[in-house]
């Protein structure tokens, strides 16, 4: 899911449903949005709720920001054991989509793969910034991420370039990068 396409109505939804998000033991939260357009489904994970806001979410949807601020706040232990879980899933995910474009399999997903490694990057952010250690996700992430650098090449920015202040190549490199080019 993209999170440049998340509807107000959906941020909304995230936004109400965040607190029982993280008191569960879900690694993620379907969630179903009725309105005037109809059904939408969407899907409720803390990587994708800190990407929207960092992309401007929060001026769409004031009461997403507040529910992050009152769920770091009210149920830290909870956040950052939720921020903990869904960053080692994330980087398993991300080290093994790495091993697949070793095999030379894989490369037509980049795009998907590098927004999945782009909310992983968001959750390594928020859990520096709330405390909670890290430091093993990071440095597999850093040993995979020298391994994907080795396959790809250089490509344009894939997002909006409207969100390319929000993604700094260096720390975002990976969207603009692809395997094949250079």
């Amino acid at each position: 899911m993209s999170t440049e396409m998340l509807s107000t109505a959906e941020l909304n939804e995230m936004g109400e449903q965040l607190g029982a998000y993280v008191s569960s033991d879900a690694a993620f939260r379907p969630i179903v949005i009725e309105s005037e357009f109809g059904t939408q489904q969407a899907t409720l994970t803390l990587g994708l709720v800190l990407q929207a806001l960092a992309t401007g979410a929060g001026e769409r949807s004031p009461s997403l920001a507040a529910a992050v601020n009152t769920a770091r706040a009210d149920q830290s232990e909870l956040w950052s054991r939720k921020l903990g879980k869904e960053l080692r899933s994330a980087a398993n995910l991300w080290c093994a989509f790495i091993d697949d474009l070793e095999r030379g399999d894989g490369g037509g997903n980049w795009h998907t793969e590098a927004m999945r490694r782009t909310r992983t990057q968001r959750l390594i952010e928020e859990a520096e910034y709330v405390g909670a250690d890290v430091a093993a996700e990071r440095a597999r992430l850093s040993a995979c991420d020298l391994r994907a650098k080795r396959l790809v090449g250089p490509c344009p920015f894939m997002l909006d370039s409207a969100l390319e202040d929000a993604h700094p190549r260096a720390a975002y490199w990976w969207l603009c990068a692809r395997p094949g080019a250079g």
